[in-house]
C-alpha cells in the first residue's frame, strides 16, 4: 500500500462513500457544531464541492440517482443535489437519527427509535410504520422483498436484541429472532451481512449468529467473547469476519460457523468494519491500516496512518483503491487515498526516539526517508503544530526535536510526511509511540465484577453508567439527580460527548439537552456530586 493522495480535514472524518469519480466524506467539526459534506474527485484528490450544516446523526451519507441523503440536526436527513450540493429539502423524524439508512430503488430505508420510514429522492415519505417497544439502530439490508433490521424489544422485563424480517412493500413483519440481551449500537457501521441464503449479527456478548433468510431460524451460532457489535460483520469468498474492541479479528465459515482463524492486531482495538480486496482483508485496528490475507489472517503489508472511530477502509476494487479517513480524533484528520497495487517499500524510517517529561515534554525523534535528493516536511499539528515542520538535516536523517503537550504524552500518532524531489511529491507516515512507559495504574484500578443498572430510558444511558460506578465505590446516587449534573454541564457548553483521550467520560453523557444550548451557569442541586467529600464518598 502506499499513499496516492492526502487531504486534509477540519475535523472528524467519518465514512467515505464513492460515486461515479468522486469521493463524498463527513467531516464534524465539534468547535463550530457543524458537519461538512465535501466531495473530492477520486482519482487525484481535487476538490468539487462543499455543504455546511448543522452538525448531528449517526449517518453515512447515502448517494440516489440525482440526490445525496445526508444527517443534520440530530433529527433530520436533508437532500443535496448530487452535483453540486445546493440544499433541495429537509424532513424532520423528531427522534435522532443513530444509524445509516440504506438505500433501495428510489427510496432510502430509516430506521430511527421505533419507525421505519421510506423515503425518496423528494423527500416524500411514500411508507412508515410504527413498531411498539422497538428502538431500531444499524444498517439495514435489503434482499429481494424482505427488509432485515436490527433493534432492541423493551416488552418484557429485560430489553432484548432482536432481528427483525419486514416485508418491504408492506413493512408487515414476517419473523423476528431474539439475540440475547439488549444493546442500542448508536454507530454509523453497525448492522448486519447479508449472503444469498442466510443474515448474520452480532450481539452484545459476541456471539455470532447465523439464521435463514425466509424462516429466521438459527443455522449456527458461534462465541467469540469479544465485544464486537460495534461494525458490522462482513461477509467475503465465504466467510464471514468481524472484529472487537480488543483487537481481536475473528473468521469463521459462513456456511458451517467453523473458526477458520481469529488474530489479536492491536489491544487499542477496531472501530470500523473491514475492507475487502482480491486475496486479502484491510482491518483498521488503533493506530495502523493492516492488510492480511483473506484465508490466513497473516499479515502482508501495515501502515500507520492514524484512529478512526467512526470510519471505514473502503475499497474501489476497479482502480484498486482505498479511501480511508484517519488521524486523532477529535479535530486532526486526513482523508487518504492508497494505492493497493502498489508494494511500497518503507519510506520514512525512524532510527531513534526520545521523550523527556517536565513542565514542558520535549520529543526528539531522529528518522530518515529512504527518497534521495528530497525535501522533507512533517505535519506535527497533531502534536501541538505547526502543520509544516521542517525537520534539521542531519548526515544520512533528519531531527525533530519540539516541546509537546503533556496531555499526548500516552499517544500512537501517524505524523503526515511529505517528501519532495524534482519530478515527485510522495505523502507518507511517521509512527510515534509515545506509550513505551508502561504504568501499574490500570492494572490497580481495574473494575471486575462490576453490574450496571438499566437505564429507565433510551434516552439516558450515561445516567445508569454512572449510578453503577459510583455505587461500586460505595457511594449511591439517585440517577435524576445525575441527569441535572448532566444538563448543568450542558447549560456552561462542557460537552463529554467527543473527549476521545478520556474514555470513560463518555459515561456524564446523560443530558437530553442539545449541544451548545444554553450558557450560563444556573445553580443545579447536587452539582457538587462528584467534588464532595463525605461518608459515602
Amino acid at each position: 500500500m502506499r499513499v496516492a493522495w492526502l487531504q486534509q480535514l477540519q475535523g472528524l472524518g467519518r465514512v467515505p462513500v464513492l460515486f461515479k469519480d468522486k469521493v463524498l466524506i463527513t467531516i464534524f467539526d465539534r468547535h463550530t457544531k457543524q458537519s461538512s459534506f465535501v466531495v473530492y474527485k477520486k482519482e487525484d484528490g481535487s476538490f468539487i464541492w462543499n455543504k455546511t450544516l448543522p452538525a448531528g446523526g449517526y449517518m453515512t451519507p447515502v448517494i440516489g440517482e440525482k440526490t445525496v441523503f445526508v444527517p443534520t440536526r440530530f433529527t433530520k436527513i436533508a437532500g443535496l443535489d448530487l452535483e453540486t450540493g445546493e440544499e433541495k429539502w429537509t424532513f424532520d423524524f423528531a427522534t435522532r437519527i443513530r444509524t445509516s439508512p440504506y438505500q433501495h430503488e428510489e427510496n432510502i430505508i430509516v430506521p430511527t427509535a421505533n419507525k421505519i420510514y421510506l423515503i425518496d429522492e423528494d423527500g416524500n415519505v411514500n411508507l412508515m410504520k410504527k413498531f411498539p417497544d422497538m428502538f431500531f439502530y444499524g444498517e439495514p439490508k435489503v434482499k429481494e422483498r424482505y427488509i432485515y433490521v436490527l433493534g432492541n424489544k423493551s416488552s418484557s422485563e429485560l430489553a432484548q436484541q432482536v432481528i427483525m424480517c419486514l416485508d418491504i412493500e408492506t413493512l408487515e413483519v414476517i419473523w423476528e429472532v431474539s439475540a440475547g440481551e439488549g444493546k442500542v449500537m448508536t454507530c454509523d457501521t453497525a448492522g448486519l451481512a447479508l449472503n444469498d441464503f442466510n443474515v448474520y449479527i452480532t450481539n452484545r456478548t459476541g456471539t455470532i449468529f447465523c439464521l435463514d433468510q425466509l424462516t429466521g431460524k438459527i443455522n449456527w451460532k458461534y462465541e467469540t467473547k469479544t465485544q464486537n457489535n460495534r461494525s458490522k460483520p462482513i461477509i467475503f469468498k465465504g466467510k464471514i469476519y468481524t472484529n472487537s474492541s480488543e483487537g481481536i479479528i475473528t473468521c469463521l465459515c459462513a456456511e458451517t460457523g467453523k473458526k477458520i482463524f481469529a488474530k489479536q492486531l492491536d489491544k487499542e482495538g477496531m472501530y470500523s468494519p473491514i475492507g475487502c480486496n482480491e486475496d486479502s482483508i484491510i482491518v483498521h485496528c488503533g493506530v495502523f491500516l493492516y492488510m492480511l490475507h483473506n484465508d490466513t489472517g497473516e499479515i502482508i503489508t501495515k501502515l500507520p496512518v492514524g484512529h478512526g472511530p467512526y470510519t471505514q477502509p473502503i475499497v474501489d476494487s476497479h482502480c484498486q483503491k482505498l479511501y480511508l479517513a484517519a488521524g486523532d480524533p477529535p479535530d486532526y484528520f486526513n482523508l487518504v487515498c492508497l494505492d493497493l497495487k502498489r508494494k511500497a517499500p518503507e519510506l520514512v524510517e525512524v532510527i531513534r526516539q526520545d521523550y523527556q517529561k517536565g513542565d514542558k515534554d520535549t520529543l526528539r525523534v531522529e528518522f530518515k526517508v529512504n527518497v534521495r535528493n528530497s525535501n522533507v516536511l512533517v505535519d506535527t499539528a497533531i502534536l501541538g503544530g505547526p502543520e509544516y515542520y521542517k525537520p534539521e538535516m542531519q548526515e544520512g536523517s533528519y531531527l525533530i526535536e519540539k516541546d509537546i503537550p503533556s496531555y499526548l504524552r500516552y499517544g500512537h500518532y501517524a505524523l503526515p510526511v511529505t517528501i519532495t524531489t524534482e519530478d515527485q511529491i510522495i505523502t507518507d507516515f511517521l509512527y510515534l509511540n509515545l506509550s513505551s512507559e508502561k504504568t501499574e495504574l490500570p492494572s490497580k484500578y481495574l473494575i471486575q465484577d462490576f453490574e450496571t443498572n438499566y437505564q429507565d430510558s433510551p434516552s439516558f444511558s450515561g445516567g445508569a453508567t454512572m449510578k453503577s460506578l459510583l455505587g461500586y465505590w460505595g457511594k449511591e446516587v439517585d440517577i435524576a439527580l445525575i441527569k441535572d449534573v448532566a444538563q448543568h454541564y450542558k447549560k456552561i457548553n462542557v460537552d463529554p460527548h467527543h473527549k476521545w483521550r478520556t474514555g470513560a467520560v463518555r459515561m456524564f453523557h446523560a443530558s437530553s439537552l442539545p449541544i451548545n444550548e444554553a450558557s450560563g451557569e444556573p445553580r443545579v442541586p447536587g452539582l457538587n456530586l462528584f467534588l464532595k467529600n463525605d461518608n459515602n464518598s
